[in-house]
């Protein structure tokens, strides 16, 4: 039955008498692997006789063993059970380290009155703890557990109010952030009460080590049932660092920048799609998203893109030069509502062909298709600074920030299009 749920870990098998027999319970890992029989024993009433036995040659050869529970009584003599776990190379468990007194403290490292989880010194501990330790110090490099459990690292979210800022990072810092935090748990509802007030998505590059599968609503926070309420991410404008993101093991990408209104432009070209089943949603709703870029998309696996684009309504150019109009994906309204897309050989949103069909790089007339056969970074068109800064146009950087004017040469979007400054 447990191997039904977990193919790989150690089971643990009891054996007869206490845990005294493992030899007898071997069945019970034929045909299987990763069985270990579990043995117990106490040197008080001699059990460490059961290691002379000739059955005890086949110990943690032919049956592999632990020692999941020893101990020695109050009698200073571990019956050489030490050097047979070493010799053998036996996995052992001491009993036991309490403190809570009683006649417990026969068997205990540490005195009734030690309150420390680690760092102990001899006061601490008891004649019978010295010991053991004693003992082992004589063949391993012993030194003080730490119980103190460390930090694990997780995927979270800080928020600073005062720049608009909400970052991802994954890491064991989260209780020294001194902004709101939240772990990410896709599809969980976040950004309660501050969803609004986000200006700005920034990926930490601690991003690109976390082995997460899915980054279902990511830069959306899900409906809140108490307030009725999406808690999208309405004002963001843009997002630094998408190249952190390790994406080479997720599955699942639905609905990732949904509602994310007040984007102009996605540069998600350093996307590694391969596993991804699901690319549901990913946009919708990003309103006032002019250009995006998906030639890195792999869709060979992908099961679901319903609605990948729905909504987008601003949207002018998908950059992509692959042809996704064969692939097996439930395509349900993909482009629904972007009725500003233009393939670069000038085939318009026609609002009876929603699905995969116009999924392809534009062939003009005789093989019309949404996407522009180009990536963010290639130049469509030259313009003089002079003469741009003396146009009255929507103008954004790569990273999807509205400008003024061009700051420097290199290369914007204006009104949906790629341009070089020079």
């Amino acid at each position: 039955m447990i191997r039904d749920i977990d193919p790989d870990n150690i089971i643990i098998v009891g054996s007869a008498q206490w845990s005294r027999q493992p030899h007898n319970v071997t069945a019970a890992g034929l045909g299987q692997t990763n069985i270990a029989c579990s043995w117990h024993g106490y040197v008080t009433w001699e059990h460490q006789n059961d290691w002379e036995s000739s059955d005890a040659d086949s110990w943690n050869t032919t049956v592999p063993v632990i020692v999941t529970e020893w101990g020695l009584g109050n009698n200073k003599n571990d019956g050489g059970l030490l050097d047979i776990y070493k010799s053998r190379g036996v996995i052992n468990c001491f009993w036991s380290m309490s403190n809570i007194g009683g006649d417990e403290v026969k068997w205990s490292v540490l005195k009734e009155t030690c309150n420390k989880i680690s760092g102990w010194t001899a006061e601490d501990i008891t004649e019978n703890g010295a010991f053991i330790l004693g003992k082992t110090k004589e063949w391993v490099n012993f030194y003080p557990v730490d119980l103190d459990v460390e930090p694990e690292d997780e995927v979270y979210t800080e928020f600073v109010e005062e720049t608009g800022t909400l970052t991802y990072y994954y890491d064991d810092k989260i209780d020294t952030r001194t902004g709101v935090t939240e772990l990410y748990i896709p599809g969980s509802i976040r950004f309660t009460g501050y969803n609004e007030k986000v200006l700005k998505g920034v990926i930490d590059p601690s991003m690109k080590n976390a082995p997460i599968t899915s980054m279902r609503g990511m830069f959306e926070g899900g409906f809140n049932s108490e307030t009725f309420k999406i808690q999208d991410l309405k004002k963001m404008t843009s997002i630094v660092g998408l190249e952190n993101l390790n994406t080479s093991i997720v599955t699942d990408m639905n609905g990732m920048f949904s509602g994310c209104e007040s984007l102009t432009a996605l540069d998600l070209s350093s996307f590694d799609t391969k596993n991804v089943t699901n690319f549901a949603y990913m946009f919708m709703g990003c309103t006032g998203l002019q250009i995006v870029d998906v030639n890195s998309f792999d869709i060979s696996n992908a099961t679901d893109m319903r609605g990948m684009f729905s909504s987008c309504w601003e949207l002018t150019t998908i950059c992509c030069s692959n042809d996704w109009s064969n692939c097996q994906a439930d395509t349900y309204i993909m482009f629904s509502g972007c009725k500003k897309l233009v393939g670069d050989k000038g085939t318009v949103f026609d609002n009876n062909t929603l699905d995969k069909t116009y999924a392809r790089p534009d062939g003009g007339t005789s093989a019309p298709g949404y996407f522009t056969a180009d990536t963010m970074t290639g130049i469509k068109k030259v313009q003089d600074v002079q003469k741009v800064q003396g146009v009255q146009e929507s103008i954004y950087n790569l990273s999807g920030q509205r400008v003024n004017k061009p700051v420097q040469k290199g290369l914007y979007i204006i009104n949906g299009k790629k341009m070089m400054v020079k």
